[in-house]
């Protein structure tokens, strides 16, 4: 058999798998998948096996379709309760991956288990005959072939789904899904123009597709070759800026999140949202995908559903905004409501008076203006929302970790599931994400806990972006620097 790079695998199988085969029933009629090449794992999952309609492989567990009864077997690691498929439920397809699993039921619906969070086990409602789960977010082809995806967009991976183009079949990987067309069997994938894993080659029939982390691997249909594209992406460590030049012609006031906002209120993008430039209102605050109406002081959010469109989501007026998974917004009378906190609908908060929200996936936090005491909500058995008994300035959410100004001394102080070390000085502004940013006393900027942001540009700043790894500051001018993870076919907004 032929043998492939294995730089273009390695992320996409993960297939040291290391069945523990006593795990569950199933276990011991399955295969040594150690050391499978990549044709071999695809044909595993598209031929099936003696026992199993169907299965599915991820990193460490796998699923199968029982061949008497239409029940799933799950077998493999477990941690988030991804291998335990509802009992006795008889399905037509599945597909698992390292956090949560989906299935298509008889009556064609929609069932997810495992991680609870960010709306990944809540698939939408309607009849489908096709599923694929990725890292993070999983997507569905309905009857006519079109896609619904849901879950965790961190990656952008719900962001501009073509859900009126119609497909055979489809595979999410961890940044990006690829799916191939039902009109000409080429494949299309979304987050194109970011990660190298989506950009597939051109007129090129497909008979299958796996999508990786930043790698595809497809079956051609003519002679049933295996093409694979993409690679791992490596931090740039010459140049501390993305661009020749600054992605962005006009002067910003303030960014977050890949966005930026201009003295007259409209949105300019640099990464991947090109959509949330599309007829939004004037905004005077913007994060995320949201954002606070100039004038009206009304809360809109970007939905990326069939309307792709602005919505206003609260008659109310509002203060502040955070525009993450939950969604979280401080109104104008100083109460705090979430939208989408835990993906179980909305949160208020109207016991005090609070500033500076925050939210991540499966928490918010604000300062209450009587103390400037941190109160947090959502998951409160993870450590982020365990603030220390500090009044603070400011503080900014993270994937692991919340981190603060102190109002005693404006010094950085972090606490959550990912210690960092912050050197001692005075901050005007700090960010958290994988890792931690911060504006300095005398207007330049640092940062920690990722080598891919270590390279940061020398000068004066005004405000701060981050990305899982890249990061963005504003000059006092306006003018915007980016720094951190070089991506293939990164192309900014003109």
């Amino acid at each position: 058999m032929t043998k492939h790079p294995p730089h273009i695998f390695g992320l996409l199988l993960a297939l040291t798998l290391a069945i523990l085969v006593n795990t569950f029933t199933k276990a011991a009629e399955m295969p040594a998948l150690l050391g499978l090449e990549v044709p071999d794992f695809m044909l595993l999952e598209a031929q099936g096996y003696p026992g199993f309609r169907k299965i599915s492989v991820s990193r460490h567990n796998a699923c199968g379709i029982n061949d008497i009864d239409q029940t799933i077997t799950c077998w493999g690691w477990n941690w988030t309760g991804q291998s335990q498929p509802p009992a006795q439920a008889k399905f037509l397809e599945v597909s698992t991956g390292p956090k949560f699993s989906c299935g298509i039921l008889v009556d064609n619906t929609l069932k997810c288990w495992g991680l609870d969070d960010a709306g990944r086990t809540s698939p939408p409602k309607g009849k489908f005959k096709a599923v694929t789960v990725g890292v993070d977010h999983a997507c569905a082809l309905n009857n006519q072939g079109k896609p619904r995806c849901w879950g965790e967009s961190t990656f952008y991976q719900l962001y501009e789904v073509p859900e009126e183009t119609r497909f055979k079949s489809i595979s999410a990987g961890l940044k990006h899904t690829c799916g191939i067309r039902l009109e000409d069997d080429t494949v299309q994938c979304w987050q194109a123009d970011l990660y190298s894993g989506a950009d597939p080659p051109k007129d090129v029939r497909f008979r299958t597709i796996r999508a990786g982390t930043q790698s595809t691997c497809g079956t051609r249909l003519d002679d049933g070759v295996l093409t694979c594209w993409g690679r791992p992406v490596r931090a740039s460590r010459k140049l501390p800026n993305l661009f020749d030049k600054s992605p962005i012609d006009v002067p910003l006031q303030s960014i977050s999140d890949g966005c930026g906002l201009t003295s007259a209120g409209t949105i300019r993008c640099w990464l991947p949202r090109k959509h949330l430039e599309a007829s939004p209102p004037l905004f005077e605050k913007l994060d995320g995908s949201c954002g606070i109406a100039s004038g009206s002081k009304a809360l809109y959010c970007y939905r990326n559903d069939s309307t792709s469109s602005w919505k206003r989501v609260s008659k109310r007026k509002f203060k502040e905004v955070s525009g993450g998974s939950a969604r979280c917004g401080i109104r104008a009378d100083d109460s705090v409501i979430c939208f989408n906190l835990l993906g179980r609908g909305s949160l208020e908060v109207t016991d005090d008076a609070y500033r500076n929200i925050v939210a991540a996936r499966r928490f918010a936090c604000a300062i209450r203006k009587s103390d400037s005491r941190v109160k947090c909500w959502g998951n409160t058995e993870l450590p982020e929302t365990q603030p220390p008994d500090t009044a603070f300035d400011s503080i900014s959410a993270g994937e692991r970790r919340v981190c603060g100004i102190r109002s005693s001394d404006s010094q950085i102080e972090c606490w959550g599931r990912s210690g960092i070390q912050i050197p001692t000085g005075k901050y005007s502004k700090v960010l958290s994400w994988f890792g931690v940013c911060a504006i300095r006393e005398d207007k330049t900027v640092a940062c920690w806990g990722h080598q891919r942001l270590a390279n940061v540009p020398k000068g004066e700043f005004k405000d701060l972006s981050m990305g899982l790894s890249q990061a963005c500051a504003l000059t006092l001018e306006g003018e915007l620097i980016c720094w951190g993870e070089v991506v293939r076919n990164f192309k900014p907004g003109p």
